[in-house]
């Protein structure tokens, strides 16, 4: 396991178990949010849970490879449908920055952990 991974591994599950969480217990910035998206705060929670499942995972991932790529490879995949969700309520490309930079995160430490097998 590389000091690469694991740097990037803890910044990442630190910045999806800070969000997912306020999703959660319902902060009212998250619940901002979802007004924003048009998400209903059911669904906005769910993916609260998706972010610190994926933040556990991520961690777990240092020592199991699989979760960490099974992780990573979710936290892709939730941050694709983000960008999606930004496009449909049409943001500004500003907007966009927090969703894009995590997913390159995301990515790279996806690949890193497959490179490392």
């Amino acid at each position: 396991m590389s000091a690469a991974i694991t740097v990037l591994s803890v910044i990442l599950a630190f910045s999806f178990a800070g969000a997912g969480s306020m999703k959660l217990v319902k902060h009212p910035t998250a619940v901002e949010q979802a007004k924003h998206m048009n998400a209903p705060m059911r669904m906005w929670q769910a993916i609260g849970l998706l972010e610190v499942s994926a933040a556990v995972g991520v961690v777990a991932g240092l020592w199991w490879e699989w979760l960490g790529i099974a992780a990573t490879t979710g936290l892709v995949l939730l941050l694709t449908g983000a960008l999606l969700g930004h496009r449909r309520v049409a943001d500004p490309p500003k907007a966009l920055i927090p969703a894009i930079s995590l997913g390159i995160l995301s990515a790279t430490v996806l690949v890193l952990h497959i490179v490392d097998l």
